[in-house]
């Protein structure tokens, strides 16, 4: 079972996705006729496996710092749920300092334009943090 496995079990089992969802939810505006892609880009010293999803489904797991999903068209995403979490795993180092340092970015790309999100990161013991967004894309 690889690390990003063994931080996906952890992260369902400790139900830490439902206390997420409640505390971040952020809307996306499109317009009408977009094709949507998702930018993910993370800068950390600590190991990383994320996931997003659309409406409680996985659609892209990756171990890549960065990493790019075609979501698809706006009228298909318009009222979905999207959510984003990476899972940090510190084997060397202060871990408040890294997660500290650590920079993650979701971008939502349309049209030659971009909405660019930060995440919250909760430490979740003395090596593990993660990273996280939750929203709801709606069309213009």
């Amino acid at each position: 079972m690889t690390l990003f496995q063994k931080l996906s079990i952890f992260l369902v089992n400790c139900n830490y996705y439902k206390l997420f969802k409640k505390l971040s939810m952020k809307i996306i505006k499109i317009p009408k006729g977009s094709d949507v892609k998702l930018q993910v880009n993370i800068s950390s010293e600590a190991s990383v496996g994320s996931n997003v999803s659309l409406d409680d489904v996985i659609i892209k797991r990756s171990t890549a710092y960065n990493f790019t999903k075609e979501l698809g068209k706006i009228e298909d995403l318009d009222g979905k749920t999207v959510s984003g979490s990476s899972n940090f795993f510190v084997n060397i180092g202060d871990i408040d300092l890294i997660k500290t340092n650590t920079i993650v970015e979701y971008r939502f790309k349309f049209n030659e334009e971009e909405k660019k999100l930060t995440c919250e990161k909760t430490k979740l013991n003395g090596r593990m943090f993660v990273a996280f967004f939750i929203g709801k894309i709606e069309m213009l």
